[in-house]
Parts: structure tokens; sequence; C-alpha cells
């Protein structure tokens, strides 16, 4: 005889329940063991999960995996687009960085600059482009002698700065091409790109 057999008879003798009863009872308490708990909450968990699938699926497909520049409608006039200072750089490295940020230099200045990075702080993937609009008069003034200079971030925040700085003349509604290159972050260049124009 089990141990749960003698404790079953020992409080059925205190209750003094028939031999029927005890039997139904023991039968009803295994048949609650055995069967698992239900509960109404269980059917919305798949329907949550299919509706998030389907809501990031959604916007998969009308993002198309577009990596080109988009520009935002506003109330941007022709003359401010034609005003428009756009430095783009080209990631033509082998090793991994987070973003750039521009630095600005004029005379007896520093003025750091726009940054750019991957909303999702992923990597920037090689061939990919960073676009950098530059605002004349909250960035710099654009009648003084210009020179850039790229600070590569890294992770954990990490900035390292690459030399030399490029100097450029800068006009209005041009857009200033570069490109970062080297196999590590202690050989790195920032090169301007000659003949690209726009």
């Amino acid at each position: 005889m089990s141990n749960f057999d003698r404790e079953w008879k020992s409080l059925s003798q205190k209750v003094k329940l028939s031999k029927h009863e005890s039997e139904e009872m023991k039968r009803l308490l295994s048949q609650k063991i055995q069967e698992p708990p239900r509960s109404r909450k269980f059917i919305f968990k798949p329907l949550v999960s299919i509706v998030a699938v389907a809501c990031i699926i959604t916007i998969l497909l009308l993002s198309n995996g577009n990596t080109e520049r988009i520009t935002p409608l506003s109330d941007t006039t022709e003359e401010q687009v034609e005003d428009d200072i756009m430095v783009v750089i080209t990631n033509n490295a082998t090793f991994d960085f987070l973003g750039v940020n521009l630095v600005i230099h004029q005379p007896f200045q520093r003025i750091t600059g726009p940054t750019s990075v991957n909303a999702d702080s992923s990597f920037i993937d090689k061939g990919d482009s960073l676009y950098i609009e530059l605002i004349e008069r909250e960035d710099f003034d654009s009648q003084e002698k210009t020179s850039l200079e790229a600070v590569i971030i890294m992770e954990n925040n990490d900035r390292v700065t690459i030399e030399p700085k490029v100097p450029i003349t800068v006009e209005k509604g041009r857009e200033y091409h570069f490109e970062i290159v080297g196999n590590s972050v202690e050989e790195a260049q920032f090169k301007r790109l000659d003949g690209i124009e726009q």
C-alpha cells in the first residue's frame, strides 16, 4: 500500500466517507491533477503574435529596403533646396564603424557639425553612403575658408579623428563627395572624390 493510500484511508476515517464517496473523490482528484488548467488568455496570445508579425511584414514591404536619401515633404521652397550644401560620405573601409561626425574648421573656430548614423545603431555597410546636410549660419559661415574633418564613431561610442583635414570651397547648392577607406581605424583616410558633382 502506497503512502498516498494510507494517508487517504486515515483521512477517510476522520471524515467518515462512504466507500462510494471515497472512490468518487479519488477519481475526481486524479482527473483534476491530470488535466491542464484552461485559460481564456491562451486564445489571445497567438492572435497578438500574428498581428505583430503582420505589422512587421507590412512595414518591411512598404519600406522595400530603400536606403536612398529621402527628402521629407515640407514647406521647403525651391530657393532653399538650391541653397542646400550636402556632404555625401561613402564607406569604402574594411573595418566596422557606427557613424561619422563631421567637424568644420574655419579661421579661429572648430565647429562640431552634424553626425550621421543608422537609425537602428547598426554598422555602416561597406558601399553605403551617409548624407549630411550643412546648414549655413547654424553649422558655419559659407564665406569663410573651410576644412572638413571626419570623426568615426566606433562601438561603445569611441570616437577616432581621421587626419588630415580636407579643405573645400563652399558653394551653395552643391554636393561634396568623400569616402572613408582603410583596413583598420588606425589606417583610415577621409578622401575627397573629385569629378563627382551634382
